[in-house]
């Protein structure tokens, strides 16, 4: 008898912060009681990047009865890189937080899901969530949770698609420049006419004299920032593209109840 694997469920994880819109580094791993159900029906898995896919033989689930009630595949994510929580939009106010995502296999159209809700470590050690998270999980980075409802009649098809869908944060960004000596009032500006900072304040650093500008709103924090902020003092061009955010050098700024994203970019 011949097998003949195909595509049976992909999972992908895709996040705003990349270019790629892929989320990297980021693993997908089935929980204990999904692997076992995954294994008994002969399935074979394949991590992808960002995600990944589940394989079956056609010929074998035709042989398999339908379950006769919902099955719920459940699966942990896990980020391996250390500034996941720093460029990833979640509440400030839970540092461990991880995203839970929930869905239903009603149709063959691809799912496209953002996070439910975050939970918080408490929250993940009590039940349901319990059931799969441990210990070694919060060592490793989890950063999420997935539950996947599979009713009977979309047992045996294949190909299906869910992407799970991670957003960039925004944060203030605040320019501290090291050695500049104005003639005038100097400005940051924004070609584009969108974000705009405030005027600079000169400030002591280390014994050392900066001056610091900072922006009025939130600016996104991208992979590759689109943004082209320049520097100019009495109308003459200093710099004509200014660093732009890096998530090593974002911190979490509280101020009572509320909480903000600052980001500190120095420039010599």
């Amino acid at each position: 008898m011949m097998v003949f694997y195909q595509p049976y469920l992909s999972i992908m994880v895709a996040h705003s912060y990349f270019a790629s819109g892929i989320a990297h580094p980021i693993t997908v791993t089935p929980a204990a009681e999904t692997l076992k159900w995954l294994n008994q029906h002969q399935m074979c898995l394949k991590a992808a990047p960002g995600g990944l896919n589940i394989f079956a033989d056609q010929a074998t689930l035709a042989e398999i009865p339908s379950p006769q009630s919902v099955v719920q595949l459940q699966f942990k994510l896990f980020s391996s890189d250390p500034y996941f929580r720093h460029y990833t939009d979640m509440p400030l106010t839970v540092p461990l937080a991880a995203a839970q995502f929930e869905a239903v296999f009603d149709s063959q159209e691809p799912l496209f899901i953002p996070p439910q809700q975050w939970l918080s470590p408490e929250q993940m050690q009590q039940s349901p969530a319990a059931e799969i998270v441990n210990q070694q999980d919060f060592s490793q980075n989890l950063t999420g949770l997935v539950n996947l409802k599979l009713p009977p009649e979309s047992f045996s098809e294949p190909g299906k698609e869910v992407t799970l869908t991670f957003t960039h944060c925004e944060a203030y960004w605040k320019y501290y420049f090291l050695s500049l000596t104005p003639s005038g009032t100097p400005e940051i500006r924004d070609p584009r006419q969108i974000y705009v900072f405030d005027e600079p304040v000169r400030k002591q650093l280390n014994q050392h004299n900066v001056m610091t500008f900072v922006s009025q709103t939130p600016v996104p924090v991208l992979q590759h920032s689109p943004f082209t902020f320049q520097l100019k003092d009495r109308h003459q061009m200093i710099y004509k593209r200014l660093p732009a955010a890096d998530p090593q050098q974002l911190e979490i700024i509280r101020d009572g109840k509320t909480s903000q994203r600052l980001c500190h970019l120095y420039v010599r």
